[in-house]
């Protein structure tokens, strides 16, 4: 009845009645002389039959068993393939396969031409053997991705056909009959698939190895090695590098298909952490994406050795996928944003193919075209949704970054207008202070009205600044309002030190030596000097002019032109005075403007500006500025008497950032008050870590910037943090530039009076450059003075020598310290002492170490500082 069913199942009743009943009149008498049931074709149109079912097997333990051994089994031995089609330990198992065959004379009548194909790579080499009248013959695979045997099969005799075979864990390998012509025809139709297959991923790799180089983005470099290697894995799994296994060794075995899984998995880790930022974001789901890295790495590295074989691997290989698999997917799922989306279906997608592969590999689920091939499906669903992924993450940091750009741009308008606004203010709340040309006429003319001979005589000088048009076009006006009040400053200190200027005015216990005729053009008075004093006065005012303004790290020269005219017999009043100052001042402007005048283009906004500038308001809120601390040593007693805070701080854009460059940022950023409060804060935590301020205390010295001073609360807040940390204000000391206290109009006496009154020191750094006269230092409340290394540098020269010596002396009668900065080798050490020093600070004596490290020196050797 068996038999009987099964004819029913492989007949055509509509087309082949004739045929059937000729078979089953056949099949009856075959029956009668043989017991054993076969596979009986009955199909003249049969092109395919799944011999998978019908596949009888004998478990060979031993694995030694041969041919003959085989073939003298009882029959009950060998049990049907259902049997073993479900999960078995893992490991591997060798089987012999029986399938009997018989084919109907009806078919055989055709003369057709079997094709018995067993698909699986991994037998390659493998032999079948049948049997007929004259026992059995082998029959060697043909040269094709699978097994293919032709095997001739008498009509109406059972052929037997055995087949070894090896696999791991449940049997479940496909075993097909073909019609020959069916065959060849089927895998001439089925290359049109596999050509799409293979030139869409090719596509895609070729088409993220484009963007990688184009883009820059080591993420499309890392998708492309996974395609690539996934590309091999399918392509050796389907039998189409059987062709070269027997000319290369390696490919013989599963060794090649191993590597290359473990090189997919590697670059599967490489892709996910740049993808999703685990690294930053997830650093736990980053050691384990690594985990699995490094292990499909071993187990690449144990297959080489041979230590693993193959079922092992595959367990080993299982669970580094789920190491890998399993952070992949939570780090995703904490990421709300389009392109996780697009990595979370791709990957479950892939995963679910592979998943559904393996589980009829082991045989829970039967084998058949679906569970086969849905893995290259899901490859190729996977690559295209990881590359739309990628290209949405990268559409949106654009937009967020043209966002950001827009906002940012947005932002230093409104900073660069609030500047210009603050500096017009300045500017005018200056030249306010300073008187106009009626003043100036008025204390003229009654200087002339009673004056009491020739002999005292009165001189006008009238003082113009040139190109502040050009600084304007090329920096803004806020470029050419700081110059016009650092100009305006710096004049009127130097007016107020040459003996002979006449006062116009007086302004809180200081007197006007100028007035202000316009922007960029001033005027003073000279009372009894002769024509040699009045010559070395103009030249004093003009070398002083004529030195740098710097703006924003830009140094602006603008030049100054001179009108000098003196009462005579010939110009008697003031008014004539005034001409002849004027007609000399054009004269020597058309001399100074023919020279010509070029200023470099400086954009303060500049993008690599605004990305620092971003970058360094993150970093001082995430607390990633590094503190450096510099001992200043007393070399009298040769001890530390001071620490000198110093900021460092690596920018992702550059290795590193000037330091002095970060104050700059900060300043047009408009936060430098927010970045010197962390400076002070964290300096005094390291601080008392090192040193106790009520048995030591040692000053605290931290660079200041002029900007500071222009937030009305920033005194209180220190105040604040002096308090809040309980050390006493006299350890702490502010230093400012001297240019900034010559120059700067936020920095008034009044303004250092309020600092002094804290209790904080105030200390003038890179003194002795920004102007040659240190007299004026008499007037401010400083109590140290740091001298500018530049000095230093040429002590050897008659006047920088008579220059230090005069400010040593100054110090000393004021009572201020004086420390000399940049001390570098030996040589400049021992001038130093000579003339008298007695504090200094350099990497000749201590180089800066971070503030975390640093310690307090009980006691420094004098023979090891000289040595």
């Amino acid at each position: 009845m068996k038999r009987f069913f099964f004819l029913l199942h492989n007949m055509q009743p509509l087309r082949f009645r004739v045929v059937l009943c000729l078979g089953l009149m056949l099949n009856v008498s075959a029956f009668a002389s043989d017991a054993q049931l076969s596979i009986l074709i009955n199909n003249v149109n049969l092109v395919k039959l799944d011999l998978s079912s019908h596949i009888e097997l004998f478990l060979d333990e031993s694995d030694a068993l041969t041919l003959e051994e085989i073939t003298t089994q009882a029959d009950d031995s060998f049990r049907p393939a259902d049997e073993y089609r479900h999960l078995l330990p893992l490991g591997e198992h060798t089987f012999w396969m029986r399938v009997r065959l018989r084919e109907s004379a009806a078919v055989a009548l055709l003369a057709q031409k079997w094709k018995l194909v067993v698909e699986s790579t991994e037998l390659r080499g493998s032999e079948l053997y049948f049997k007929d009248e004259s026992g059995f013959q082998r029959i060697i695979a043909g040269d094709g991705r699978h097994l293919e045997y032709s095997v001739p099969i008498d009509p109406d005799k059972a052929t037997e056909v055995y087949f070894k075979t090896k696999v791991i864990g449940a049997f479940n390998l496909p075993v097909t009959l073909w019609n020959a012509e069916a065959y060849q025809l089927y895998k001439r139709k089925t290359l049109p698939a596999w050509g799409l297959f293979f030139g869409g991923l090719l596509a895609l790799i070729l088409y993220n190895l484009f963007l990688s180089v184009s883009l820059s983005e080591g993420t499309y470099f890392y998708l492309a090695a996974f395609l690539v290697s996934s590309t091999l894995v399918a392509a050796s799994g389907e039998g189409f590098f059987s062709r070269y296994s027997f000319e290369f060794a390696f490919m013989q075995t599963f060794n090649f298909s191993a590597y290359i899984q473990c090189l997919a998995l590697v670059c599967a880790v490489a892709f996910t952490r740049s993808y999703l930022g685990t690294k930053i974001d997830y650093p736990l789901m980053d050691r384990m994406l690594l985990g699995a890295a490094l292990g499909a790495l071993l187990l690449a590295l144990f297959v080489a050795v041979g230590v693993l074989n193959q079922p092992l691997f595959v367990l080993l290989f299982i669970a580094c996928s789920a190491l890998f698999f399993v952070p992949a997917i939570v780090a995703c799922l904490n990421v709300s944003q389009r392109a996780t989306r697009y990595f979370l279906a791709g990957w479950s997608v892939f995963m679910l193919g592979y998943v559904i592969f393996q589980l009829s590999e082991i045989g829970i689920i039967p084998v058949n075209g679906f569970t086969i091939r849905f893995k290259e499906v899901a490859l190729c669903f996977l690559g295209i949704t990881l590359s739309l992924g990628i290209a949405a993450r990268i559409q949106r940091e654009r937009f967020e970054k043209r966002k950001d750009v827009s906002l940012q741009n947005d932002t230093m308008l409104e900073l660069k207008y609030a500047e210009e606004q603050l500096q017009k203010k300045v500017l005018r709340d200056t030249l306010h202070h300073f008187p106009e040309l009626d003043v100036l006429a008025g204390v003229a003319q009654k200087m002339i009205a009673s004056r009491a001979s020739d002999e005292e005589s009165v001189t006008l000088v009238l003082v113009e600044l040139h190109h502040l048009i050009q600084v304007e076009n090329h920096l803004g006006h806020a470029a050419k309002n700081e110059l016009l009040t650092r100009a305006t400053k710096r004049l009127s200190i130097i007016l107020r030190s040459i003996a002979g200027v006449v006062p116009l005015s007086e302004f809180k216990d200081q007197y006007a030596p100028m007035a202000v005729m316009g922007n960029g053009e001033y005027a003073f008075l000279l009372q009894s000097m002769d024509d040699c004093a009045v010559n070395i006065a103009v030249e004093e005012v003009e070398s002083a002019m004529q030195r740098p303004f710097f703006y924003q790290g830009v140094a602006l020269q603008p030049g100054v032109s001179f009108g000098v005219s003196k009462l005579s017999e010939v110009v008697t009043q003031f008014n004539g005075l005034l001409e002849q100052s004027l007609t000399a001042l054009s004269a020597d402007k058309t001399k100074n403007l023919s020279k010509g005048y070029h200023l470099e283009t400086v954009n303060q906004y500049n993008p690599r500006n605004i990305s620092l500038i971003n970058e360094l308001r993150a970093s001082i809120q995430d607390d990633q500025l590094a503190l450096y601390f510099q001992a200043i040593y007393d070399l009298r007693s040769n001890k530390v008497c001071g620490i000198e805070v110093l900021v460092r701080w690596n920018s992702a854009l550059e290795h590193s950032v000037n330091p002095s460059e970060i104050f700059y940022l900060a300043e047009v950023g408009g936060f430098v008050s927010e970045l010197t409060l962390k400076m002070i804060d964290k300096a005094i935590h390291h601080y008392l870590v090192a040193v106790d301020p009520h048995q030591t205390p040692l000053k605290l010295s931290i660079s200041l910037s002029p900007k500071c001073l222009r937030e009305s609360g920033f005194i209180e807040e220190v105040g604040f943090l002096l308090q809040k940390n309980h050390i006493p204000a006299q350890v702490l000391s502010f230093e400012i530039k001297e240019a900034a206290i010559i120059e700067d109009p936020n920095i008034t006496r009044e303004v250092l009076n309020r600092i002094r009154a804290t209790g904080i020191g105030l200390t003038i750094d890179e003194f002795g450059v920004s102007y040659g006269k240190p007299s004026y230092m008499s007037n401010l409340p400083v109590t140290e003075v740091k001298l500018d290394q530049r000095l230093i540098g040429n002590l050897d020269s008659h006047y920088d020598r008579e220059s230090l010596t005069e400010i040593v002396t100054l110090c000393r009668a004021q009572d201020i310290k004086l420390v000399v900065h940049g001390i570098e080798d030996e040589t400049a050490f021992t001038k130093l002492e000579k003339l008298g020093c007695c504090f200094a600070q350099g990497h000749y004596l201590a180089a800066p170490v971070k503030a975390a490290d640093f310690r307090l020196p009980r006691y420094r050797n004098k023979k090891q500082v000289q040595h």
